[in-house]
């Protein structure tokens, strides 16, 4: 290759790296990426270049090996970003001489990337390797060795290695006073560190002697004049927010929020409120430590504010009392004196910061309340922190919050869970009559979230968490949570939704069956002390527990979830078979504690089931009718005689027939909830009758003797149907719709009967091994087959009920 050639490349390569470096600092990554790339492909290696030659395209290869680490860790893909380092560091300790400054500059920038990935001690090595190589490379008499030797000493400091640290501290001290490199400030700043290690090793009369002549430097040098602005240094925090490099994104917010505790005014500008929405917004995994840092900034705001608050009491109270004590000599007709000396209000030195706070809660809390709806269990964590700093100070009203709490007490979390407990209990007892409002929309978040926890539980290898299961049990009247519910249980079911959707995009395989569908009751740690509790709990128990003391409460709130079981079309609120699987889940295995809870709960599902069972029935006959000529009635049906004629419809009539089937599904599930209801508290039929919701609760609100604790609510024909085999073929799909019709018809018709055959049809639809044997009393009467069909004038099932 011509020397023409050869200079020409090398020219082109650096202007390509040149370009590349500044599309980095730009931001626009894809371009730098491509224009480094190329330039690393100029300079290759060639065996019949001179050796001079190739060792310095070597040199510049690891130029741009260099230039890619630092733009994949910019990035957060620090796999790749350590893979270029790795060969910058490998081709210069080949090619240039052990302390050569180059290969320092390397080493430190590896241990940055090994700080990101959290292995500190492979950080420490490299830092160590950095600061040696560039002590060794200075002469004795520059004015940059002290710095090494403090960022040494620091790196010892940081593994507790506090002799090696204090070596290098004083070497860089010694520096420091020499008077060629004498540096005041950074003199202070060795004694300074000197002291910590100090008093790290409890030299407390060492530690305080260097503190104090550090102190003494630092107030001879301290200049009399400030040009810098509380403005511009705002503006510097934003410059640096904005730089594409993820670390000093990190460093600027924990300034920035540092700043913004003490000036506060700054939250409500345009350009905070854009950047922290930004963030939170965010839901890439590589932002999120940055939308955690954004979430304690606003929660060290607020806790400022409650700090400051408490101060100003504090100082009120001072200020009244000295100014009492002074005016004691005053006689008593001056001592009422309007004009006499007073103490400052109190209201009006905390007004103030509570307007602003209130203010700056306002502009935040709808989008850091949605920002909890996250699969990472920190970010969670610092949302509960600023909800719950929101709600001690009482900044906004508190029914905003309520489908959000109901959320986090079903989270695994047990923090998050107590937390938001005591506080729907707080809010109950301070604002009663509130609640129902928002409980649909906090069942539904619960249910969302429990998806969420999925993903959690499937990245920690399926490990089990232990949940609380203490109810509190609230001796007052319900209030505020009463009227949020509703709200934050269909909040709760968003939640675990989301989490579901994100754990199938991230693994992008299918997901096993237990973790896709979602279940409203988890398990619990059975141990010696609790050996008669039940292994499973409702999802939502502590919601439950909170309102059940109150009988219309807990009614309500049972109706307002049956009417999740209304299949209308016509409406575009329909809830999905796997919202309602969810809420039978919760209501078979909240902690009823009278008779009267399972029982009000079996005639609700029956009065639901006559409306809604008979009509579904209706619509499958219509369609028999309709496609086959075929006329149902209450008798069995004859499949082998529809088989053929079933086998030769078309797809599109099929699907019609399949989605009619669907719908039925919900009256499957309220059926075999009740079967469920029936074998666990041991409600025989003549219980179910006699029962009548209008009595005195002196009679129905019996304590629950009998509860059989190893019953699990399994409702296979459900599950099969949310999750299909997916080796089912077509012919089978359709035998396989005949076969539910019939299942369904005869579940429907059969579900009351008091003969043996009944208990037979109904053992063959439910899982053989989670149902124990049923006990139910024979009347003397007849076998004849009856509907469910039960007729009442109560309007208590009415979901917009009122107490």
């Amino acid at each position: 290759m011509s020397d023409h050639i050869i200079n020409f490349n090398r020219k082109l390569a650096c202007a390509y790296n040149n370009k590349g470096l500044v599309h980095r600092d730009l931001g626009e990554f894809d371009n730098a990426l491509k224009y480094i790339n190329k330039s690393l492909d100029l300079r290759h290696d060639d065996a019949t270049l001179p050796e001079k030659e190739r060792k310095r395209l070597a040199i510049e290869r690891s130029y741009c090996h260099e230039n890619l680490g630092l733009l994949y860790k910019d990035q957060s893909n620090y796999k790749l970003a350590l893979h270029h380092l790795q060969e910058a560091l490998n081709i210069r300790k080949k090619n240039l001489p052990s302390n050569h400054h180059m290969v320092a500059q390397v080493y430190n920038n590896l241990s940055i990337v090994y700080n990101l990935v959290g292995n500190p001690s492979k950080s420490f090595e490299c830092t160590e390797q950095a600061l040696t190589r560039q002590i060794q490379s200075l002469p004795d008499n520059h004015s940059h060795l002290g710095t090494m030797y403090n960022t040494l000493g620091e790196a010892y400091y940081s593994q507790g290695q506090y002799s090696m640290a204090l070596l290098n501290f004083e070497k860089a001290l010694n520096i420091y006073q020499k008077p060629r490199t004498r540096n005041p400030l950074l003199e202070a700043a060795a004694l300074s560190n000197m002291g910590s290690v100090m008093k790290a090793q409890e030299n407390f009369d060492g530690a305080l002697q260097r503190f104090l002549h550090a102190l003494t430097i630092i107030e001879c040098e301290r200049p009399h004049h400030h040009h810098f602005s509380v403005d511009d240094l705002f503006q510097l925090f934003i410059f640096l927010v904005q730089r594409p490099e993820s670390v000093v994104k990190l460093k600027s917010l924990v300034g920035l929020g540092f700043f913004l505790q003490r000036y506060g005014q700054y939250l409500i500008r345009d350009t905070v409120r854009q950047l922290y929405h930004t963030y939170l917004l965010d839901r890439r995994p590589s932002v999120a430590q940055l939308r955690c840092q954004v979430l304690i900034n606003l929660e060290e705001y607020f806790r400022d504010c409650i700090r400051r608050m408490a101060e100003q009491d504090v100082d009120y109270l001072h200020t009244t009392s000295t100014i009492n004590s002074s005016t004691t000599h005053i006689d008593d007709d001056n001592s009422n004196d309007a004009n006499g000396p007073t103490g400052a209000n109190l209201k009006d030195t905390t007004d103030v910061h509570s307007e602003m706070a209130s203010s700056i809660a306002q502009c935040y809390l709808r989008i850091v309340l949605d920002t909890y709806l996250s699969e990472d269990e920190t970010i969670r964590q610092c949302v509960r922190k600023v909800v719950t700093c929101i709600l001690e100070q009482g900044l906004v009203h508190p029914v905003q919050f309520i489908p959000y709490l109901i959320a986090m007490t079903t989270d695994r979390d047990t923090t998050i869970q107590q937390s938001a407990e005591q506080n729907l209990q707080d809010l109950d007892k301070t604002n009663p009559g509130i609640i129902q409002t928002k409980v649909m929309h906090g069942f539904k978040m619960s249910y969302q979230l429990q998806k969420l926890l999925v993903i959690e539980n499937n990245n920690k290898n399926n490990q089990q968490t232990n949940l609380q299961f203490d109810i509190i049990r609230d001796k007052t009247n319900p209030g505020i949570i009463q009227t949020k519910v509703m709200h934050g249980f269909k909040m709760s079911y968003q939640l675990q939704k989301l989490l579901v959707i994100e754990n199938n995009n991230k693994n992008n395989q299918q997901t096993n069956l237990q973790f896709d569908i979602i279940r409203g009751m988890t398990k619990v740690a059975v141990t010696p002390a609790n050996n008669q509790q039940s292994p499973y709990c409702s999802v939502n128990h502590f919601l439950y527990s909170l309102i059940r003391s109150s009988r219309v409460y807990r009614r309500g709130l049972i109706s307002q979830l049956l009417k999740m079981f209304d299949n209308d079309t016509t409406t575009t609120t329909s809830t999905t078979l796997e919202e309602q699987l969810f809420v039978a889940d919760n209501l078979a295995y909240f902690p009823y504690q009278v008779q009267d809870e399972p029982l009000y709960l079996i005639e609700q599902i029956d009065l639901t089931v006559s409306v809604s069972g008979s009509t579904q029935l209706q619509q499958f006959r219509d369609l028999l009718k309709q496609y086959l000529d075929y006329t149902d009635d209450d008798e069995g049906i004859d499949i082998n005689k529809l088989e053929d004629k079933f086998l030769n419809l078309s797809d599109t009539i099929i699907d019609e027939l399949n989605q009619c089937l669907r719908t039925s599904k919900s009256t499957m599930l309220l059926l075999l909830l009740k079967s469920y209801l029936k074998d666990v508290y041991s409600l025989n039929d003549t219980k179910i009758t006699e029962y009548d919701h209008t009595e005195s609760s002196k009679i129905t609100d019996r304590p629950i003797i009998s509860r059989k604790i190893n019953v699990k609510f399994e409702p296979k024909i459900v599950l099969d149907t949310i999750k299909p085999s997916n080796h089912i073929d077509n012919i089978q799909r359709r035998k396989q719709i005949l076969k539910d019709f019939a299942d369904f018809k005869r579940y429907l018709l059969a579900f009351d009967t008091d003969t043996d055959d009944t208990v037979q049809s109904i053992s063959e639809l439910l899982p053989t091994t989670s149902l124990t044997s049923k006990t139910k009393k024979k009347s003397s009467g007849t076998n004849k087959r009856r509907k469910v069909m039960i007729d009442s004038d109560d309007d208590s099932a009415d979901g917009n009920f009122q107490p």
